[in-house]
């Protein structure tokens, strides 16, 4: 019996990996991760300036914009918070391989230092000539997720039925999810269960050593700036983002200290950290406003 549920488990977790690396599963972020990854193969590449982070990046900056303004070429590679600090990490190491770069810009999440680490999001973005047989066992692994799995069956279906996806990616990101309720009951639980000090996850805090490692070891300047914030949570997130701020500091990344923007309601997207849609200029011009000084110093 131990055997064939074994057995049963590693197949799941087989159709899950299958699913999410062919498509059928999470296609927007395998869709995204497939568009950075073919944005850093470029034999064009000439970004000074890489913005690497999570949806609050890519939600708010428009590359070819802050180029514009900053008179250096730039280039966005977010993906989202599930790839971690650890995907960031791995995505500026294949950034470093570029000598046209010069500054990154870490660009996460007010609540990324809360969020539990995320060993998949290291797996998913690192070479796979890099692998060793833990790691082949570790992402099979981490794939074994119900949702996951049943994502991949409903994708099956649905390729079977010669159903036709929208779009992965507008606007150069993965596409907001309209839904208004959502963003309400998300406002509501940070507001009962605001970010604290006590909220920095020990594990989120050592991921994020390896990104500070990444600009020591390929001697990049690097930058850490927080993507945006409802207002209200943003007030009462203070100590926390005072505390990220200390910790990012002592990792040797050098802090947007102006950051985060706070938005009023009419200016929030589909989550409590995303510009709504339509607003990615107005962030960019803003986000530039505050990045400027620090680029010119450099």
């Amino acid at each position: 019996m131990v055997v064939i549920a074994g057995g049963l488990a590693l197949f799941l977790a087989g159709m899950a990996m299958a699913g999410v690396w062919s498509g059928l599963a999470g296609w927007r972020e395998s869709a995204l991760l497939q568009d950075r990854l073919a944005k850093l193969d470029d034999p064009h590449f000439d970004a000074a300036i890489v913005f690497v982070g999570d949806s609050t990046l890519g939600n708010a900056i428009d590359a070819r914009l802050f180029g514009e303004l900053s008179g250096q070429p730039a280039v966005n590679l977010a993906l989202n918070a599930p790839f971690g600090f650890l995907g960031t990490a791995n995505i500026i190491e294949r950034a470093a391989a570029h000598r046209s770069v010069r500054t990154v810009v870490v660009f996460q999440a007010v609540d990324m230092m809360a969020r539990s680490a995320s060993r998949l999001g290291d797996l998913r973005t690192r070479p796979t000539s890099s692998f060793g047989a833990a790691d082949w066992l570790e992402l099979l692994r981490s794939y074994f997720d119900w949702r996951i799995i049943q994502e991949t069956a409903v994708g099956l279906w649905r390729t079977a039925r010669g159903i036709d996806r929208p779009r992965a990616l507008v606007d150069d990101y993965v596409e907001q999810s309209a839904n208004p309720r959502t963003t309400e009951l998300d406002i509501a639980r940070l507001r009962r269960e605001p970010l604290v000090p006590a909220s920095v996850d020990g594990s989120a805090v050592a991921d994020f050593g390896m990104v500070a490692a990444a600009c020591r070891r390929h001697g990049l300047r690097c930058l850490y700036v927080h993507g945006p914030l409802y207002e209200a949570v943003c007030a009462a997130s203070r100590p926390y983002i005072d505390r990220v701020n200390r910790i990012v500091a002592a990792g040797g990344l050098e802090v947007v200290r102006e950051a985060p923007v706070c938005l009023p309601r009419s200016k929030v997207g589909d989550t409590v950290d995303h510009y709504r849609p339509g607003l990615k200029r107005e962030g960019t011009t803003t986000y530039f406003g505050l990045l400027a000084p620090y680029l010119a110093e450099g």
